[in-house]
């Protein structure tokens, strides 16, 4: 989710240039994903699966994960450990800076 990149550079030391790497990174991209009904859906059985275990890793992080399962694609988050183990295992959690 772009907002998150985004949001990660606000509370750096060096905001702009972090807003740099982030605007290169969404330069680079193909395609970014939209929230859709399929991803709504998956969302539900995350947020809904992730209660039941007591391991919620918030709204944000699993409308995210939620996206790049109903499209099939690359998770890439700074923030492992919300995703490790928690969300099923077609997303693949990686660094992006």
């Amino acid at each position: 989710n772009v907002a998150e990149l985004f949001k990660g550079c606000y509370s750096m030391k060096n905001v702009a240039k972090g807003l740099m790497k982030v605007k290169s990174v969404v330069e680079a991209l193909d395609y970014i994903y939209l929230f859709d009904n399929n991803s709504a859906e998956e969302y539900a059985k995350i947020s809904s699966d992730l209660k039941n275990r007591g391991q919620l890793i918030g709204v944000m992080d699993e409308l995210i994960a939620s996206i790049c399962i109903t499209h099939k694609e690359t998770l890439y988050s700074g923030n492992i450990k919300h995703f490790e183990f928690r969300v099923p295992t077609k997303v693949l959690v990686q660094r992006v800076f």
